[in-house]
């Protein structure tokens, strides 16, 4: 794991661990407050929504950091093996140890590619192919192949650091 990716795993746990020594509770599913007579919030009131406000954030916080983290781990190990725009194909459980989210009986095929370099461009052939395109946060952004705009037909895929993906 790389400096940046110990960084957001360490602030985002830190976090997290922290909201929890302070004791906010998982378990509560509602937050009751207290008003003074005047309208406004008890300082218990005010300490209690901090603390729930504090546990929401760093709970965030985790969320996010792991498919970051997670895709960042596997385009390391992908260029101990490869350099951008070449593709690897992960089948066995030695190469996939890199890849947070990987299951022992999927074969992967993968490619990292940087856009701030130049575009990248992929012809997909007719046939039983599916694929997609993925961001950091490992949330589809494109189809390829069979559930692609091209619906097995094949197609030319374009990618530009501006816009993500063209047909």
């Amino acid at each position: 794991m790389n400096m940046k990716s110990r960084w957001i795993m360490t602030v985002s746990g830190a976090l997290l661990c922290l909201a929890i020594m302070t004791g906010c509770r998982f378990n509560q599913t509602q937050t009751s407050v207290a008003y003074l007579d005047n309208g406004y919030l008890t300082p218990e009131s005010v300490e209690t929504l901090r603390t729930e406000q504090f546990l929401i954030k760093a709970t965030t916080a985790y969320e996010w950091a792991i498919p970051i983290v997670g895709v960042e781990r596997w385009h390391q190990g992908f260029l101990t093996e490869a350099e951008h725009g070449d593709w690897v194909f992960y089948d066995n459980l030695k190469q996939k140890l890199p890849i947070l989210t990987a299951n022992q009986t999927t074969p992967y095929t993968v490619t990292y590619v940087d856009l701030a370099v130049s575009p990248y461009y992929i012809e997909i052939p007719a046939g039983r192919i599916g694929g997609l395109v993925l961001d950091i946060y490992q949330r589809p952004q494109a189809d390829l192949g069979v559930l692609g705009p091209d619906k097995g037909k094949g197609g030319k895929y374009e990618w530009h650091e501006d816009k993500q993906f063209s047909l």
